[in-house]
């Protein structure tokens, strides 16, 4: 009986994947991009156990100001963050450094579970002078109990066209365009960088989050996937393109409260804030999840 080479599409064109245990072991013959198309990990997963719990209604973790993330508006950037939710109703911000109030001047991005969809914005003066982008997402799509990874990449354009969003690898589509007219410093001392909150004030998220990183460049679609792994996650430090790893949070095991390490060069340790005293519960991706 013949033997049917997996397909996918590469550089807009479909592709017979060589034969070697491929499907679903671990690959041979192929390329390390050709196996993260094909949903094969090339990286060992992070020995994780346990992750941290996000009570949605007042605690984050507060990682301050630091220098390496001041990023503006020319500035090309990227975020992103393992999540996992059954919220269905209360907003919640996974990675921001922007004020709570007044100008709301910074970057964000927030999780909307009644829409559904995810929200950048990357703004001066709110979005009088900023950037604001929704890409939608289907219902339950991800408020599921199941892992998923989000990263936003800014090309630094000024521009909401230079603003992509890739959920589990696999770029959305923008829809609402609400601010388009970024023409000021987006940059804000007064406006710490935090996870799962707006600078500890607001949009608390509601789940559990693990391996929080920012980069100084805008990651292609094949860096994403990298990061993303098939859904295994990995060490950053040892991604294609760790020298522009500027933060890397793991919330996990490996951390003792009340300090949340960086694992990049810089050592930016976030600080948790209003947490319980057990705050890590054992899941973890890619095969944990919430109770239903």
């Amino acid at each position: 009986m013949a033997v049917r080479r997996p397909v996918v599409v590469i550089a807009g064109q479909k592709q017979e994947l060589p034969i070697g245990d491929t499907l679903p072991g671990g690959g041979g013959g192929l390329t390390d991009q050709e196996k993260l198309i094909a949903g094969i990990p090339v990286a060992s997963a992070l020995a994780l156990t346990e992750t941290l719990e996000f009570d949605g209604v007042n605690d984050w973790i507060d990682i301050g100001n630091p220098a390496e993330i001041q990023f503006d508006r020319l500035d090309s950037f990227s975020f992103g963050i393992w999540f996992c939710t059954l919220e269905l109703s209360t907003v919640g911000a996974l990675l921001s450094k922007r004020l709570d109030g007044g100008t709301r001047r910074g970057w964000s991005l927030v999780y909307r579970p009644s829409n559904p969809d995810f929200v950048v914005d990357i703004t001066s003066t709110d979005t009088l002078n900023g950037i604001e982008v929704d890409f939608p997402i289907g219902y339950r799509e991800v408020n599921n109990g199941l892992w998923h990874h989000v990263c936003v990449t800014y090309d630094g354009s000024s521009a909401a066209s230079g603003v992509k969003l890739y959920l589990d690898g696999k770029e959305l589509t923008r829809n609402n365009i609400t601010g388009d007219n970024l023409t000021a410093t987006i940059v804000e001392a007064a406006a710490n960088l935090a996870i799962s909150s707006r600078d500890g004030f607001s949009r608390f998220f509601d789940g559990f989050s693990t391996s929080a990183t920012i980069w100084n460049a805008e990651l292609t679609a094949e860096e994403v996937r990298e990061l993303y792994n098939a859904g295994t996650p990995s060490d950053p430090t040892f991604h294609s393109l760790s020298a522009n790893l500027v933060g890397w949070w793991r919330c996990d095991q490996t951390d003792t409260a009340p300090t949340i390490t960086d694992n990049s060069v810089n050592s930016n340790n976030g600080t948790m804030v209003n947490f319980p005293a057990s705050p890590f519960r054992n899941n973890y991706p890619p095969g944990g999840r919430m109770n239903t």
